[in-house]
């Protein structure tokens, strides 16, 4: 298909899209074309191999044991039963909660049996005939849950529908979370790259539009047909989904701005995550920050993570995303979340991946797989920039890595080297310094070179390199054993270790301070304070690539009060001795089981 084909086979491809997306947030599966047949026969010959498989009852993870346990589908739940057939006798509904899974993924098995010369053939059973009558009395709760889902995105999807005319397309409906960004201005109905084209006899019928619209004057619209933005949106929001499993509210977190800010009514601070998005909603699910559908709860809470999201787990992706969808929400309920630089940040950056897991390669190459399939279609469509191959001069080998991690090697160089996708999208808008009221924020720590080569120029570096305007960047800022993410002087387990007085001198010449905030060690005990108060450190290890602590995060109240907010029931006798004075008063822990 050449461009023009491409772009005037819109709106079939939308259609196609939608119908996709819908199949994806329902089961998880991306069927491959084209669909099953509907049975054309009773009577079948007599394969070579026939496998028979009893009663499912919305067990999927038992399916896939039994057709694994028969040879039919390999380890990536793909057919590998060559010319076998399967029979499954029915009774996929009810019992259990993954109905539709089951029936979505015995049609993939069907479509795939077949190009290798299987079969696999389903059946009715008395619970099919139960649910098509009505009658529920023995689906699971978790059952209608699935259905209610699928409902939603079925219903969503219909909604979702483009209308055609000869010359021109009309957007009845604003699909995936405003794709298509509609304002009112006053009398003045604002659309930007409205996909309308009026034809000739437009006047009647922009009259009509504007009918239907209450309290609307006018209408403001550029050019006529925006198609290729439109296709660019819907394919990064594809690409998203697929990648996160996550819609991102409109509109974007901006850039920094700024690396001081006032104190607020309630301040969080959570510390090294490492790949692990289930130990990272607990933490703020603890804090009160996110609600039971993962959105943002706080109010108008600061949020301040110290970094270290990357390497040690294979959720790092889906944690960034997390992250940026609550930095989306947050700030419209008056809330802000802040994210900070960590060193396994900058290694990352800098191609090094020592500590990453080899599930964090696989989720990384999985992203870069979607993103160039994003990518290869919107250089089939006119009016749209050709993207760059985000594997332009990364090398194809890696002596001394295996080859099974050299595809995820190079996906993770290309998201996260200077100017990269990822790294141009989330880690730039990290800041690598911070001061909220009276605490310091820094990963590893800062000492008085530090402050005295300025905190905002430190953020305004790291930005720079990370996003490629300058080539290179200081090791003494983040490179270098004293720099600001691997600084440990005020985070060692022995008080005596611990260089208080440098740290006094270091707050002393940040005007207003008295404590600073530090993750990257991990502390076994929790969290805790030393040099008088001074030296707040946050990191506990939560992550299950570290010592899969439970998770801590500390709270600030004002300028004044400092609580732990634990998921702990009981502590030991070394755990006690965290309650400790600073100057305005106790350290306060409350646990919250």
């Amino acid at each position: 298909m050449n461009s023009n084909d491409f772009c005037k086979n819109i709106p079939n491809l939308v259609s196609s899209f939608i119908d996709t997306f819908v199949d994806f947030s329902v089961a998880g599966i991306f069927l491959p074309d084209p669909p099953s047949p509907p049975f054309s026969q009773t009577t079948y010959p007599p394969p070579d191999r026939l496998i028979a498989v009893g009663d499912l009852h919305g067990d999927l993870s038992k399916a896939q044991q039994a057709l694994r346990l028969a040879g039919l589908i390999d380890a990536g739940d793909r057919w590998s039963g060559g010319s076998s057939t399967l029979v499954q006798v029915g009774d996929v509904l009810d019992k259990g909660g993954e109905e539709l899974k089951i029936l979505y993924f015995l049609e993939k098995l069907k479509r795939q049996a077949v190009r290798d010369g299987g079969n696999v053939i389903t059946m009715n059973g008395n619970h099919e005939i139960m649910n098509v009558d009505r009658c529920l009395h023995s689906t699971a709760p978790s059952g209608l849950e699935e259905f209610r889902n699928w409902a939603y995105w079925y219903t969503t999807g219909n909604n979702n529908t483009v209308l055609m005319g000869q010359n021109r397309f009309m957007i009845r409906f604003l699909f995936l979370y405003g794709l298509l960004k509609v304002r009112y201005f006053g009398l003045v109905f604002f659309c930007i790259h409205l996909l309308m084209s009026l034809g000739h006899k437009s006047s009647n019928k922009l009259e009509h539009a504007l009918a239907t619209i209450p309290g609307v004057r006018r209408m403001i619209m550029g050019h006529t047909i925006q198609t290729s933005d439109l296709v660019s949106s819907f394919i990064d929001t594809f690409v998203d989904f697929t990648v996160a499993g996550i819609f991102l509210p409109d509109p974007p977190s901006p850039p920094f701005s700024q690396t001081t800010y006032p104190p607020p009514d309630r301040l969080i601070a959570v510390g090294d995550l490492h790949g692990d998005l289930s130990k990272t909603q607990q933490a703020l699910r603890l804090a009160g920050l996110i609600d039971a559908g993962d959105r943002w709860s706080g109010g108008s809470a600061t949020l301040v993570q110290v970094g270290d999201v990357l390497d040690r787990g294979g959720e790092e992706l889906k944690i960034l995303y997390f992250l940026e969808k609550l930095k989306r929400q947050a700030v419209k309920d008056g809330g802000n979340v802040i994210t900070m630089n960590g060193n396994h940040e900058i290694l990352n950056v800098d191609w090094n991946f020592y500590s990453t897991d080899p599930s964090g390669m696989e989720e990384f190459r999985n992203w870069a797989y979607w993103y160039t399939t994003g990518n290869n279609m919107k250089r089939l469509c006119d009016g749209l920039t050709k993207p760059k191959d985000i594997y332009d001069g990364i090398p194809s080998n890696f002596p001394g890595i295996k080859q099974e991690y050299w595809s995820g090697f190079r996906a993770r160089i290309a998201a996260l080297r200077p100017k990269g996708p990822i790294a141009t999208r989330f880690l730039s808008k990290n800041l690598t310094v911070l001061v909220v009221g009276e605490s310091v924020f820094a990963h590893g720590g800062l000492l008085p070179e530090h402050v005295d080569y300025g905190l905002e120029q430190i953020n305004i570096d790291v930005r720079d390199w990370i996003t490629g305007l300058k080539d290179n960047i200081s090791s003494d800022l983040v490179r270098a054993r004293n720099s600001v993410v691997w600084l440990r002087r005020f985070s060692r387990k022995s008080v005596e270790e611990c260089d208080c007085s440098m740290l006094e001198h270091a707050l002393a010449t940040i005007p207003g301070t008295r404590r600073m905030i530090m993750g990257h060690t991990i502390q076994t005990s929790g969290i805790n304070t030393v040099c008088d108060g001074k030296a707040v450190r946050i990191d506990v290890g939560m992550s299950k690539g570290c010592i899969n602590g439970l998770p801590e995060v500390l709270e600030v109240s004002g300028n004044s009060h400092l609580k732990i907010l634990t998921s702990k029931t009981v502590y030991d006798s070394d755990r006690q001795d965290l309650v400790i004075q600073e100057r305005h008063g106790p350290l306060e822990i409350q646990v919250k089981a």
